[in-house]
């Protein structure tokens, strides 16, 4: 191979290294330096590797140093496994080699760490005492939230300058991507038990700085828990499915349809039974059961409840309670 060629492929691999986002190259082309994942966030493990047309590498002894402290060495040492520190550090990374012919060659480069944090957020009912996270069902809405920590320097960028593109299931969402575009809304199908890939590349305009991040969201199916309820201790935390009361004595009982599509709550048709048969009477809150027991004797009643959005396959729940009075 004639030595234009060589410098052409040099060259080449030189201007590939340089399209990896936030890292910059030092401008010796002896070593070539490229970088698994090109942009790498805070925490996580990347790898450095080094390539050379120019001698021989698996012959040459390597050093690996990280901001000047030598990391490692040995011979034929291609590659270095490094964890990006946290956001806005910058972290130099360089190779240094002596060919098998005793000549040393180095090459550095340089990058500024940056993250960012993404929020998933369904518009899903929990009720108001509940601490855990709303979570996704089939045909509801999902909402991300980008929080990036993105440096130039040692100056943070304002989330509102930075470009956002953001793809679902490798497919790209142009409507949604675009300058300060932090925020998507997804309307998910009408599937059970589904998984949705979400992943986020976020840059400033000239795209010396990025972070890139993904996030997996696996759809539940809406579930119903009934709670003991009264207007003078409000609702219990604990879930049951059997209830007891002296005979003679009432309970009310609420009905919590975990993880409902909010749109699909406020539209859906709720029915209760008894013993199979619908009541007669349906409770004037539709959610809230009054359940006496007659005077005297013991006895046991199952009472039902479906709550159905019936433009949906699976925004549905169904649950049942058995009600005891105990002499």
């Amino acid at each position: 191979m004639s030595k234009l060629n060589k410098k052409l492929i040099i060259a080449v691999l030189f201007l590939t290294a340089l399209s990896a986002g936030a890292i910059t190259f030092s401008p010796r082309t002896d070593i070539v330096l490229s970088v698994n994942p090109e942009s790498p966030v805070s925490g996580e493990s990347f790898k450095v590797g080094a390539t050379s047309y120019v001698f021989d590498p698996l012959r040459a002894n390597f050093q690996w140093y990280l901001n000047g402290k030598l990391i490692s060495s040995g011979r034929g040492l291609l590659e270095q496994n490094f964890i990006a520190t946290k956001p806005g550090t910058n972290m130099n990374i360089t190779a240094r080699a002596v060919s098998a012919e005793g000549t040393a060659y180095e090459s550095s480069m340089s990058f500024t760490v940056a993250d960012v944090d993404l929020i998933a957020h369904a518009p899903t009912y929990i009720p108001n005492w509940y601490r855990g996270a709303s979570l996704a069902t089939p045909k509801s809405d999902l909402e991300i939230y980008a929080v990036p920590h993105i440096y130039s320097g040692k100056a943070r960028l304002d989330a509102k300058n930075l470009i956002y593109e953001w793809f679902l299931n490798g497919e790209k969402l142009n409507s949604q991507s675009g300058g300060g575009k932090s925020k998507i809304s997804v309307s998910l199908p009408d599937f059970s038990k589904a998984e949705y890939d979400i992943e986020l590349k976020v840059s400033n305009l000239s795209e010396a700085v990025s972070a890139k991040k993904s996030i997996k969201v696996k759809t539940q199916d809406p579930a119903i828990n009934f709670y003991k309820t009264s207007e003078l201790i409000g609702t219990e935390r604990l879930a049951k499915t059997v209830f007891e009361m002296p005979a003679g004595g009432s309970i009310s009982v609420i009905a919590e349809p975990f993880f409902m599509a909010l749109n699909s709550l406020s539209n859906a048709q709720i029915q209760w039974t008894v013993n199979n048969n619908f009541l007669d009477n349906p409770p004037a809150s539709p959610r809230v059961l009054q359940i006496s027991a007659p005077e005297g004797a013991a006895s046991a009643s199952t009472f039902g409840v479906k709550i159905s959005d019936l433009k949906t396959l699976f925004q549905r729940v169904e649950g049942f309670i058995n009600v005891r009075a105990i002499e």
